[in-house]
């Protein structure tokens, strides 16, 4: 019997977006509960939020938190995770990592007018992310499957950050001119896109639109 799954958060792409893409990848049913931001102080009082937090999952019933968290209870569930305990000190470190690249960005979130959020945006994409599209270039390189998986030779808990982030801020017509003049220094980056993002069907195309 199936589980009766159902994901909370905001139609954005944030912090659930890594638990949508392990769920299509791997064809689980399920409900994407996308709430306005006006029904969140609502929703937070029934309770039912882990730690008053989102996104979460209801599973059966019971309540889940933590987007990483949840990424790996699926990946585990479906053969995604390693079991070595050196391989899992790698891919762990490395999700880890995908989640730092996003750091000097996150003031962007808390900036509380339209000109500082556009100098923390552009400052982004001009001065952090050129270097860190290499270094994940570089990390594709290394691995064993010639560039098409971040970790292995299949697909793993390693490539669905890794997929959101390219799918959100690399591969995305809404980001700045000079977002295409760095990738275009990666191509082992350029060939995995190119490669997985097929993994997920129509997805990326028909998924809710999004700014972030």
């Amino acid at each position: 019997m199936e589980s009766k799954i159902k994901l909370y958060y905001f139609d954005l792409y944030g912090r659930a977006e890594i638990i949508r893409l392990v769920l299509r990848y791997n064809n689980v049913k399920y409900e994407d509960y996308r709430m306005s931001f006006a029904e969140w102080p609502e929703l937070k009082k029934t309770g039912i939020a882990p730690n008053d937090q989102l996104p979460f999952i209801e599973i059966d019933g019971k309540f889940y938190s933590q987007s990483v968290s949840i990424m790996r209870y699926f990946c585990q569930l479906y053969n995604q995770y390693p079991t070595n305990p050196l391989d899992i000190l790698r891919v762990e470190g490395f999700v880890s990592y995908v989640d730092d690249i996003l750091a000097p960005f996150r003031p962007y979130w808390a900036a509380k007018d339209e000109q500082t959020k556009q100098e923390i945006y552009n400052a982004y994409f001009e001065k952090h992310q050129p270097a860190q599209l290499l270094k994940l270039n570089s990390i594709l390189k290394e691995n064993e499957a010639n560039g098409l998986f971040f970790f292995g030779k299949s697909l793993s808990i390693a490539d669905y950050p890794a997929l959101f982030y390219l799918s959100v801020y690399v591969f995305n017509d809404q980001r700045p001119a000079i977002v295409k003049e760095s990738i275009a220094a990666c191509p082992e980056l350029i060939k995995y896109w190119e490669t997985r993002k097929a993994d997920f069907g129509d997805y990326f195309e028909t998924r809710p639109k999004n700014f972030l």
